[in-house]
């Protein structure tokens, strides 16, 4: 029954209410609006026919609404994680798709090399203006000129992409293996302010995409059905609507992708406390490489001795063992 009811609340939770449950309801009745007003009598006179209703048949369609609205937003939030990455540039790499994701990474990466010229010695800026430059740079771009084959289609894209991109420049950490065993050791202080975050760029992001289909599908209808430009007109600002939540959830990104960053700065040795390792900061960036491998690959962490100045007898065995076992994974990846 306890579990029953943690699934409960994990369900129906801060991040589905905000982020899936209230954009949905909002286009839902938005829709339904228009229905009445375009293919009935009008929206005034559903809203008098409602009035009319016993109070025990309004109370019963309000339960079926809810229920029906709670289920479609079910179903969008299992999506979600496709919709953000959508949004992220993680497109078909096909066809125009592909073409236009090439087109998208070209231009950003133009954008780079202007950026990053500006702040070459002989620059006409100012120091105050280079560094202001350096700043976009770092935030809006994976970190120097030798992760720009990682660049994103997408503003959305490149920011999160330079917050995963920053453990493994700074400390060796792929981000993407060691998130999923940090996270659990994570306190509330430490992981609620970077949910919240999270909870806002879905909800921004789903209002986006909620908003332009909205569009996509009333417009023609309404171009059809009836001659009033009031509500095509509208209709159509959902696509500047969806615009501003898109531009929204970007500004969004910048405080998840700084509060990320933050994370791994201060939280890191916590894994590897947890797995009984050393958190020497010259030994780091290799450990934390053979950390990737054995979660990644399953490669067995090399064999440290106690006594690394005269490694005897099995041990040499096995930190060779371990050296070949990682270069025949390299040589087949």
């Amino acid at each position: 029954m306890f579990s029953t009811l943690q699934e409960l609340k994990n369900l129906f939770g801060r991040s589905f209410v905000l982020g899936v449950f209230f954009p949905v309801l909002i286009v839902v009745a938005v829709s339904l609006g228009l229905y009445f007003e375009v293919f009935r009598e009008g929206l005034g006179a559903a809203l008098a026919g409602w009035e009319t209703l016993p109070l025990q048949i309004q109370l019963f369609i309000s339960i079926v609404g809810l229920i029906a609205i709670t289920v479609l937003a079910s179903l969008i939030y299992s999506f979600q994680y496709s919709i953000t990455r959508l949004f992220e540039g993680y497109w078909p790499r096909a066809g125009v798709m592909q073409w236009f994701r090439d087109q998208r990474v070209d231009m950003y990466r133009q954008n780079w090399e202007c950026l990053n010229a500006q702040t070459e010695p002989g620059s006409p800026l100012t120091e105050t203006e280079k560094a202001g430059i350096l700043g976009d740079l770092l935030i809006y771009y994976p970190p120097g000129r030798n992760y720009l084959d990682k660049l994103m289609p997408t503003r959305l894209g490149n920011i999160l992409r330079a917050s995963e991109i920053y453990p493994y420049d700074h400390y060796g950490i792929d981000s993407i293996i060691i998130w999923t065993r940090l996270y659990p050791l994570l306190s509330k202080e430490a992981i609620t302010p970077l949910e919240n975050t999270q909870t806002g760029i879905d909800f921004m992001l789903l209002m986006a995409a909620l908003a332009a289909t909205f569009t996509l599908v009333w417009c023609p209808v309404l171009a059809f059905a009836t001659n009033r430009w009031q509500l095509f007109l509208i209709c159509s600002l959902g696509c500047p609507l969806a615009w501003i939540c898109y531009q929204n959830a970007v500004q969004r990104a910048l405080v998840y992708s700084e509060q990320f960053k933050v994370i791994f700065d201060l939280h890191r040795h916590d894994l590897l406390k947890v797995l009984n390792l050393s958190t020497q900061t010259e030994e780091e960036r290799t450990q934390w490489a053979d950390i990737s491998d054995f979660f990644h690959f399953g490669m067995p962490m090399p064999y440290k001795p106690a006594s690394k100045d005269k490694p005897q007898g099995w041990d040499q065995v096995a930190g060779a063992l371990a050296e070949y076992i990682k270069r025949m994974n390299y040589s087949k990846s």
